[in-house]
């Protein structure tokens, strides 16, 4: 993982959107189980509109062959990361 030298920001950031996080509905059917699961887009739309009133955003970009790197960042400029 890395992160910004500072997380003091980010962190109450994060404890203020889990407080307004709401259940995701499964929206979606997988065909070959049966079962139902929330699709990315319904994810998005939940999530979207708490992370912008809490000052973060999700970025993801390419970083090599076959990686991604995910970051979360702050207004304040902090972050934290991670490759996959």
């Amino acid at each position: 993982m890395n992160k910004s030298e500072s997380i003091t920001a980010i962190s109450k950031a994060l404890i203020e959107f889990q407080g307004m996080m709401v259940k995701v509905t499964k929206d979606a059917v997988n065909p070959h189980f049966k079962n139902r699961y929330a699709s990315l887009q319904q994810i998005i739309d939940v999530i979207q509109q708490p992370l912008n009133q809490c000052g973060l955003t999700i970025v993801q970009l390419p970083t090599g062959d076959h990686e991604l790197e995910t970051i979360l960042l702050h207004t304040s400029g902090e972050f934290i990361a991670e490759t996959y």
